[in-house]
């Protein structure tokens, strides 16, 4: 009787390249949405911390709090990240992208924003960054759009705190006339710098962005006015809770400029969360250490991190209606 041969076993097939690289794909998606999910989740635990700070000062200082006012301030602000995000539309589209929509924008924009209170003033450019990459936008692309966003928001606040540089000189030394003067003039020198050679610069890095429309000076300077009408809109806020407070008559419009300026030191230091401290201190120095600067501060960081908030769970809303069924 002849012995029973074992049937051979079939050698498993190795996984093709294109296998291979599909699964690298999947595993990185997986990666980026567990990154952005941990952002999220540390952000809005560091938001509920900073709310509970404010409200309590708020409501040990002042009792008296305009619901109207405060809940007018609320919307607008919130409605006016709007511009944010639609400037960072145009950076987008104009360097030749253009497989993201306006409404990605609005909402991927949102959900990043709540990324700033996390320490270090720039968690937000993280999660926005992971966002867009997920769609497809280049790493040299989102490289640019930050520079060009930051050089214009710079411009921006420059221009409004010049128109308050009258008073300031007079009133204050906290601040000098040619000293804003130059810092805005440097902002413009490198905006055409980096529009000039941005590409190149990354070029040699190995990051830069795919060929696309040439960008021109002219069409980063136009997303200046959407930032300097952002921060009147702030600074307009800032100047309804100031005159509500019983401020100063004779500081005028100037509290737009001044909260402008204010906005530019916590937007420019490192390692404060949402421009928390700074931007609340530089208020109380330009408008003065007495309770009219005491509201405005608090109102305003009051007003400004709850709109984040809102904004936050509206883009996510937004996020969840136009996602496609499965």
């Amino acid at each position: 009787m002849s012995e029973r041969q074992p049937s051979a076993i079939p050698a498993t097939e190795p996984p093709t390249s294109n296998e291979a690289e599909l699964a690298r794909k999947r595993r990185a998606k997986l990666a980026v949405r567990f990154a952005g999910l941990l952002l999220v989740l540390v952000s809005l635990a560091f938001v509920v911390q900073r709310l509970s700070q404010h409200l309590g000062v708020f409501s040990d200082h002042f009792e008296e709090v305009s619901l109207s006012l405060m809940v007018g301030g609320l919307l607008v602000f919130t409605s006016s990240q709007l511009l944010l995000s639609t400037a960072w539309y145009l950076l987008l589209r104009w360097q030749g992208v253009r497989s993201v929509r306006a409404i990605d924008c609005h909402v991927l924009c949102g959900r990043a924003q709540i990324s700033k209170y996390i320490p270090g003033n720039v968690f937000q450019y993280v999660a926005r960054h992971l966002a867009f990459r997920r769609l497809g936008v280049s790493d040299g692309s989102l490289m640019l759009a930050v520079a060009y966003e930051t050089l214009s928001f710079v411009i921006a606040a420059g221009l409004l705190v010049a128109l308050g540089l009258p008073f300031f000189a007079s009133e204050a030394s906290v601040i000098s006339p040619r000293l804003a003067a130059l810092v805005g003039l440097v902002a413009i020198l490198v905006l055409v710098a980096m529009v000039r050679f941005g590409r190149p610069l990354l070029r040699l890095v190995g990051r830069a962005p795919p060929d696309g429309a040439d960008l021109r000076v002219t069409q980063v300077l136009s997303v200046v006015p959407l930032y300097a009408i952002f921060l009147s809109l702030s600074g307009c806020l800032a100047l309804a809770l100031h005159r509500s407070a019983g401020g100063e008559a004779t500081l005028g419009l100037a509290v737009i400029p001044a909260y402008s300026l204010a906005w530019l030191c916590g937007y420019v230091v490192p390692g404060a969360s949402g421009g928390f401290g700074i931007r609340e201190a530089t208020l109380l120095v330009l408008l003065g250490d007495n309770p009219q600067g005491l509201f405005v501060s608090i109102g305003m960081r009051l007003i400004t991190t709850s709109g984040d908030v809102l904004w936050f769970a509206l883009s996510s809303l937004v996020d969840q209606l136009l996602r496609p069924k499965a």
